[in-house]
């Protein structure tokens, strides 16, 4: 279904919304009761090797989010990519409604979020979301927005950067894990706030020239419980915009994932069964609008 765009003015003037952009007021976030006074840690990965596996590995267990800055991508080209999404963005409706669908099997698309609340049948985030792949290579550029211009040119730069990087934490993460620094690598594998352990939200400031790295469920599932994927949501403001560029990095959709079988034991017996990443997809996409609780669905009961 096609949606006309939803634009915010330039301040915080009052609007006039239709029923399905506004959330009942006992469920919207309280974003009062919000810790500022910590946050997730920031992980130099220029430090040695040694310190960098520990300080990822503690990131890992406690909060299962991490920033990490002097990453080796280009600041430049991080400031261009995040103007090319910008500018798509303000791109004339006319110019992006075709984008517009619901069919997840499109790989390019655009779409905006939504919550199901009781009483109604779903109410409509202020947003709107395009995605596509990400992947390095010629064959996917043609998946990728015509307009602006210039994004086709910077975004493949981008992934062959990303790509890299993701590699590199991949990396750390196994060996934190006291694998292999390979074992989590296969060919295969191509407004934030963060719930803690203790239940209480915590603001994730943004910080110049850094990338914030959420682990995910798949990582929890191989670390069989060891590493956390934790609750996270971003709140939207009456004030400002905000713009963000996230980057999925997974398993193809055949690749069986399960608990490493180094990590499985007498003691540590597995908590999770394997299963088909698809199937992980499929329970993802059946969640969509509630809280998602969806490696959940693959715990084993001891």
């Amino acid at each position: 279904m096609e949606r006309a765009s939803f634009f915010l003015a330039n301040g915080c003037t009052p609007l006039s919304l239709s029923h399905d952009f506004i959330l009942p007021a006992d469920v919207r976030p309280v974003t009062s009761s919000v810790s500022t006074s910590i946050t997730v840690p920031v992980i130099d990965l220029n430090d040695k090797q040694s310190l960098l596996v520990k300080k990822i590995s503690d990131a890992c267990q406690e909060y299962g989010f991490f920033h990490i800055i002097n990453h080796g991508v280009p600041e430049e080209l991080c400031r261009r990519m995040m103007a090319a999404v910008s500018d798509f963005f303000k791109l004339p409706p006319e110019e992006r409604s075709h984008l517009f669908t619901e069919d997840k099997t499109k790989p390019l698309r655009v779409f905006n979020f939504y919550l199901k609340v009781e009483g109604q049948n779903k109410v409509t985030m202020w947003s709107e979301t395009l995605v596509h792949p990400w992947h390095a290579s010629d064959d996917f550029a043609n998946f990728l927005p015509r307009n602006p211009p210039h994004y086709r040119e910077l975004a493949s730069e981008y992934a062959k950067e990303i790509g890299w990087l993701m590699r590199r934490l991949l990396s750390l993460i196994s060996q934190g894990l006291g694998l292999k620094k390979d074992s989590l690598r296969s060919e295969d594998v191509t407004g934030l706030q963060v719930m803690t352990k203790d239940g209480e939200w915590i603001a994730i400031n943004p910080l110049r020239n850094a990338f914030v790295v959420n682990i995910g469920d798949q990582i929890q599932v191989l670390s069989n419980g060891r590493y956390k994927s934790v609750h996270h949501r971003a709140v939207g403001s009456k004030c400002s915009e905000r713009v963000s560029i996230a980057m999925f990095y997974g398993p193809n959709k055949d690749t069986v994932v399960g608990p490493v079988e180094e990590l499985v034991d007498e003691d540590h017996p597995p908590v999770y069964r394997s299963y088909r990443y698809e199937e992980f997809l499929e329970e993802f996409h059946r969640q969509e609008g509630t809280r998602r609780r969806v490696k959940e669905v693959f715990e084993l009961q001891h």
